[in-house]
């Protein structure tokens, strides 16, 4: 091993002295998490709706990281796969809306819980493009098929 947790022939590709290496942070998806509130939520919502929603979706979107057993980066295929994010997200979605259902109109509560879901897969997308090639197992557990999207800012 090269000293990183990645094999030896990532860590010897050359790069272009004009790249920059920006591996996707909590920061870098909690700001996605932001721009695509701010983008889906109706300016007539007040600011303090907004940045609950920014809370929320920024959380959503740094879920697959967080460091818990058997999840985040030391299981990355569990935890960045679109069939996992898909049947845990849409456990929650559904307990949520069967929760607040009443308490809520169904439009805007369901756009609320679009949205978290949207942040959540965000980070699968997000982290697709910067991963050193080795691609995102996104059908775990049912294959090994890998998503990797090399985007020249992230070489």
């Amino acid at each position: 091993m090269n000293g990183s947790r990645f094999p030896a022939e990532h860590a010897s590709k050359e790069r272009s002295p004009h790249s920059l290496r920006l591996p996707m942070t909590p920061v870098g998806h909690a700001l996605f998490a932001a721009s695509l509130t701010f983008a889906v939520v109706p300016a007539r919502w007040t600011m303090k709706t907004k940045a609950g929603l920014v809370a929320g979706a920024a959380f959503c979107a740094n879920i697959p990281d967080l460091r818990i057993d058997y999840w985040g980066h030391h299981r990355y295929g569990i935890s960045h796969s679109f069939v996992s994010t898909a049947v845990l997200g849409g456990v929650l979605v559904i307990t949520a809306f069967l929760l607040l259902r009443r308490r809520f109109p169904p439009r805007p509560l369901l756009l609320v819980l679009g949205l978290l879901l949207a942040a959540w897969f965000s980070h699968i997308l997000l982290d697709s493009t910067y991963n050193h090639g080795l691609g995102i197992k996104v059908w775990w557990p049912f294959g090994d098929g890998r998503l990797a999207l090399p985007l020249p800012w992230f070489e």
